[in-house]
């Protein structure tokens, strides 16, 4: 078990000032003195120190790997907090929440943070343990959502896979709750192999998107007419209020999934084409929808609009069901 707190924190960094002493090297030129104990503030971490609670250990140094108060965590909002009758701990965040789960992996970490209504969650490194897949299961006000099967993702050159990631768009306002188990290749004819159980749980609460800020007038207008059958589908998408003589970016989402909010139902896929000089489009786009649900076109001639997390002007997003 990896060790928490400032004793762990110094005893490294006096094995770190011996080594620099063994090579001969100044300790004061590289900003180090063996009698002080408080590290100095460099710009790789200044930006932690906006922050009014500074986390520790094992969560804090991921937390500062990735950014810190600038990262998709932002702030700590809490205290770190052990798990009650199990190993591990966790600290909530502005954005989310990261957690230790040991029982997994000596290093094994379980985030989750939340932008645009959408959760993304990661995990790893389940050190010494390797899995054929994981299981993620979610959950809303204490009721289950689905669960899922993620292959996971290698780290170097070790056998097996040690983390991964998912991400689920939330279909609604309130508190969501997220676990993820690692499983062995089942034998012939059997089931999967789940020895170590499932994470310690990872939480987020959902108040909802902020109303976005108006568009830039005036926003592109587009309308789109479909024409059957599925299999070999045509799509007329027309608009107005491009800039003229433009390149326009039409982004297409198909949808196979008919119940699961998962992101991985989505395929997204962007064609050109180019305003006339009243600035409209008439573009034609024909592909077999068979294995789609619904199919969703939005287009943008690059105009800013810090409103949107794309950074670009959009025009309305148009959704066709497919029969």
């Amino acid at each position: 078990m990896r060790p928490i707190g400032s004793a762990h924190r110094l005893a490294v960094r006096r094995v770190a000032v011996r080594r620099v002493a063994a090579l001969g090297l100044g300790v004061t030129a590289l900003g180090l003195t063996a009698t002080t104990t408080a590290m100095t503030v460099t710009p790789a971490n200044a930006a932690t120190t906006s922050c009014a609670i500074q986390p520790y250990g094992l969560i804090g140094d991921y937390w500062r790997s990735v950014g810190g108060a600038n990262s998709v965590y932002g702030c700590p909002t809490s205290d770190e907090h052990k798990y009650p009758n199990r190993n591990g701990a966790w600290r909530e965040f502005k954005n989310g929440m990261i957690s230790w789960s040991p029982n997994q992996g000596r290093d094994m970490l379980v985030s989750v943070y939340q932008q645009g209504g959408v959760a993304y969650l990661k995990w790893g490194s389940t050190d010494p343990f390797h899995y054929y897949t994981f299981l993620v299961r979610w959950s809303r006000d204490g009721r289950h959502i689905a669960q899922v099967n993620k292959p996971g993702e290698p780290q170097g050159n070790k056998p097996g896979r040690r983390g991964g990631t998912a991400s689920f768009r939330l279909p609604g306002t309130g508190n969501y709750e997220f676990i993820v188990e690692g499983c062995d290749k089942p034998l012939p004819f059997g089931s999967l192999q789940c020895r170590q159980g499932w994470t310690n749980p990872v939480n987020l609460r959902y108040t909802g998107a902020p109303p976005p800020a108006p568009y830039p007038s005036p926003a592109p207008k587009i309308a789109v007419a479909y024409t059957g059958p599925a299999s070999n589908a045509k799509f007329r998408i027309t608009g107005s209020q491009f800039l003229a003589n433009t390149n326009i970016r039409i982004k297409v989402v198909k949808d196979r999934c008919v119940i699961t909010a998962s992101i991985d139902c989505l395929v997204t896929e962007n064609f050109f084409t180019r305003s006339n000089q009243d600035g409209k489009i008439d573009y034609s786009l024909p592909f077999s929808a068979l294995t789609y649900h619904k199919i969703s076109f939005s287009a943008t001639d690059g105009r800013p609009n810090k409103a949107d997390l794309t950074g670009e002007l959009w025009s309305n997003i148009v959704t066709i069901p497919i029969q």
